[in-house]
């Protein structure tokens, strides 16, 4: 038999297998129709549910009324009865409407809600009925419990007829898709049988011809010739055709056992080529090789991503992250399944930490601008929280993907779990952290000038170290009664963010083991809360809806065995406890309590150094008041005793060497009582310096005069050096000369016959230095800072104690800072003495050469 009838038979055969299957189809399609219908009916389970809940609550409040109508216990117990059955179906119903539902389900929740509400009202009304308050019972019903029933019939209706509605639509809509897809099938159907009919008509005619050239190439094709060309010769086509497609059959055959046992994993066997022509068989062994290459490497991969803490994503280029795939092991890094984020139920922007994901973002978004698609980045580590709400810190190496347009479709992403060495190193920074967190807290305690200042340096240098957004300070009332209530130093990352918790804390205020501030307060040690909301304790949580934070922890700030303080922290993260942070933060609550006790005792300084100024003006006042009546008789007394000396024929020799001890102890006395007062002035600020400009090398020429003289007495030699680039000063001569004289009388007084004194003044960038000299006893060590003060005489002041008052030097101390200057002095015992007098003058004030 020809082929061309051959295939007008097989054509034939064909058009019948598809009308047979046309017919079956349309019979399955109206079957599914049906079933369709059928689904789409449950909206009348809905209705009858809801109907049913009317019903029983109808007749529940029915059974209501006859419990109050009830004679007797019985009577009751079995209308309460009655209640409770038809309690159980309505409960039921509810379960089928709220599972079914297709409308509003804030509806039936609000229904029922109100009939669990109503359950209060009757059980009250039985209870009442029962102890036989049956008017009371009575007017319940008719009210409170009639009004539920009212509010709930009118939400069931509302449901029934958006029920019935819906159950409506539906069946209208499956009669139209019915009706619709038979009509389309219809066509289809004798559009196939025509199509059928032209196409066995048209190929019976194309394929016959060409048919016999096709079995030369096919021959050929099995023999592995693929450039062979085609020779058209008149043979038996079927027979040609059957031969080459046995032999290409078994080739192929043999090949795609090979690619079956490469794809199981055995690499053992190969097919090379069968001969130098055999171009195919030479590419279908290259294609294996790299293939089974391919297939190792790729199972390599496999096997180090599922055994280890890596996994791989496919995510779209979108807002949300979501995920189109994922290799299973993301299990072991998030808690998810693969599914979970294939299927959307989870994005992957979910889960990544809320303070990581904007950085996050925005790193993808600079990458995708640039339009990269050939080399791959890698992120910033960011954390991740996983199910069970746990922190862990990632490693993604990303790449974009396009299509063929160039346009991108994906982003491919590789990632690694790395918390175990973030953790290490955190840790590690963390102990240098700590190192650096208590040098930085006991120099703020040592410079700080008050409590709050230092504490708040404490609450933002441990909140940048922990990572963490809020620290607040409690402390003790003022009143004494040990309640501790809010202060205004804070530490908040985000202000809008915790502005709740914010203001739940400053209504805050917490007695002795209440709330975290008051167990700390209590136990005086640190304390960790790993999650707040567990925490029966932490009341804040329960005054607020959404408090913002999980993890806290604080520590107390001692003086002695009292509290001053309480420093508390907050993360929006469960944190583990961390031992090491809360010895440290032990530690730095000491240092702050050394602060607290810094700054009392300067409160009680001042206060005592107030009292003492008061004490000190009050008795230079005193000292100018008694120094003025005092000199008025001592004048009088040495006026009198220099007359009596005057007549030396009235008196004997002994009586006027008495009147000479009179006459030197009254100037002495005159002398202490001078320097009493002039040292009252001072001290009093009643002293005026009556300043002018005047020639100091002048003025030291006159007084060295003076100087030479008493000197002299004890054979002392007196050197003067006064530079001549000193000119004219602007300033009190008569105090200048008077320190001058103090210095060098002290320096006469306290050295050895025959030594040397001396007085050296230059000027030097708008000061005059006097450097005041001798080779005198010197002064201990010891006794430098005791020089200065009144009526101090050191030791080697005591052997003159009857020629000084001890205020010479107190005096010219007080002379030259009143001249804004400065008196130093430098001693070697049993070498000398050097008193230096530095004087600061404007360029207004004096002039001197440089």
């Amino acid at each position: 038999m020809k082929i061309g009838n051959r295939l007008s038979i097989g054509f034939g055969i064909s058009i019948l297998i598809t009308l047979i299957w046309g017919i079956s189809a349309l019979s399955e399609i109206q079957n599914l129709a049906k079933l369709t219908e059928s689904m789409y009916q449950h909206p009348w389970t809905v209705s009858n549910a809801v109907r049913d809940i009317k019903a029983d609550i109808l007749a529940m409040h029915r059974s209501m009324k006859d419990v109050v109508l009830a004679e007797n216990s019985k009577e009751i117990d079995e209308a309460a009865a009655l209640v409770d059955n038809y309690e159980v179906r309505v409960y039921k119903n509810f379960g089928i409407v709220l599972n079914r539902f297709l409308g509003d389900l804030d509806e039936v929740k609000t229904a029922e809600k109100a009939f669990y509400d109503w359950k209060v009202i009757r059980d009250e009304v039985i209870s009442l009925s029962r102890a036989g308050y049956k008017g009371e019972a009575a007017d319940i019903t008719r009210g409170k419990g009639a009004d539920h029933v009212v509010f709930m019939m009118d939400k069931i209706d509302k449901m029934i007829d958006f029920a019935a509605s819906k159950a409506e639509t539906f069946h209208l809509t499956a009669d139209k898709e019915r009706e619709k897809t038979t009509f389309t099938l219809i066509i289809l159907f004798f559009g196939v049988i025509l199509f059928g009919s032209i196409t066995s008509i048209l190929l019976t005619r194309s394929i016959v011809i060409p048919l016999g050239i096709i079995v030369k190439r096919i021959k050929g094709l099995s023999a592995g010739e693929l450039k062979e060309e085609i020779d058209i010769r008149s043979n038996d086509e079927v027979g040609l055709l059957a031969d080459s497609f046995s032999s290409l059959q078994s080739d192929l055959v043999q090949r795609t056992q090979l690619l079956e046992r490469i794809a199981n994993g055995d690499f053992s066997t190969d097919i090379p080529p069968r001969s130098p022509k055999d171009d195919l068989g030479r590419s279908f062994y290259a294609m294996t090789s790299s293939l089974r290459t391919a297939t190792e490497e790729l199972q390599k991969v496999h096997s180090i991503i599922n055994s280890g803490s890596v996994a791989a994503f496919l995510w779209k280029d979108d807002e949300e992250w979501s995920v189109d795939f994922a290799t299973d092991n993301v299990y072991q890094l998030f808690g998810y399944t693969s599914d979970d984020f294939t299927s959307g139920r989870i994005l992957f922007s979910e889960i990544v930490h809320p303070d990581d994901l904007p950085g996050l973002l925005e790193e993808v978004k600079q990458h995708i601008a640039k339009k990269d698609f050939l080399t791959e980045f890698e992120h910033r580590p960011f954390r991740i929280v996983t199910r069970d709400g746990k922190t862990k810190w990632i490693s993604e190496t990303s790449r974009l993907r396009e299509n063929s347009k160039g346009e991108l479709t994906h982003v491919q992403g590789l990632i690694m779990d790395i918390t175990s060495k973030k953790t290490a190193e955190e840790n590690l920074k963390k102990e240098s952290s700590f190192v650096e967190l208590l040098k930085k807290i006991a120099v703020t305690a040592n410079e700080s000038s008050s409590m709050e200042e230092a504490m708040q340096v404490c609450l933002d240098e441990v909140c940048k170290l922990m990572a963490w957004p809020i620290g607040h300070v409690f402390m003790p009332h003022e009143d004494g009664s040990g309640t501790l209530v809010p202060t205004g130093v804070w530490h908040l990352g985000h202000p809008e963010r915790y502005k709740k918790f914010k203001e739940a804390t400053e209504k805050s205020s917490f007695v002795t083991g209440v709330g975290l501030p008051g167990r700390i307060m209590a136990d005086k040690k640190p304390a960790w809360i790993i999650n707040v909301h567990n925490d029966s304790n932490f009341f804040r949580d329960t005054m607020v809806k959404d408090i913002g934070v999980v993890t806290a922890f604080g520590f107390p700030v001692l003086l002695g065995d009292d509290v001053v303080a309480i420093l508390e922290f907050f993360s929006s993260t469960r944190e583990e406890p961390n031992t090491k942070l809360l010895e440290v933060m032990e530690n730095i609550g000491k240092q702050l309590g050394r602060v607290a006790e810094r700054t009392s005792a300067e409160k009680t300084l001042k206060s005592a150094k107030i009292e003492a100024e008061a004490a000190n003006h009050a008795k230079s006042i005193f000292l100018a008041n008694m120094s003025h009546e005092l000199r008025t008789p001592l004048n009088a007394i040495l006026g009198f005793s220099q007359i009596l000396q005057l007549d030396k024929k009235k008196f004997s020799s002994k009586q006027m060497e008495n009147l000479q001890h009179i006459v030197e102890s009254g100037e002495h006395l005159l002398a202490v009582v001078s320097d009493i007062l002039d040292l009252s002035k001072i001290e009093s600020g009643k002293m005026i310096l009556e300043k002018s400009y005047f020639n100091f090398n002048d003025m030291v020429s006159k007084l060295t005069g003076t100087v030479k003289a008493i000197a002299g007495k004890k054979n002392l030699t007196f050197i003067t050096d006064t530079s001549q680039n000193i000119g004219t000063i602007f300033a009190d001569e008569k105090r200048i000369r008077e320190i001058l004289y103090n210095l060098l009388s002290n320096a006469v007084k306290f050295t050895d016959k025959n030594k040397t004194i001396g007085l050296k003044a230059y000027g030097e960038k708008l000061k005059v230095i006097i450097e005041v000299w001798d080779e005198g006893r010197g002064i201990k060590e010891e006794d430098l800072d005791k020089i200065f003060d009144p009526f101090e005489q050191v030791d080697r002041q005591k052997k003159e104690k009857s020629q000084g008052t001890g205020l010479g030097l107190a005096i010219t101390k007080k002379l030259v800072e009143a001249h804004n200057g400065e008196l130093t002095v430098e001693s070697t015992p049993g070498q000398g003495s050097c008193f230096t007098v530095i004087l600061p003058l404007s360029s207004r004030e004096g002039t001197y050469d440089s």
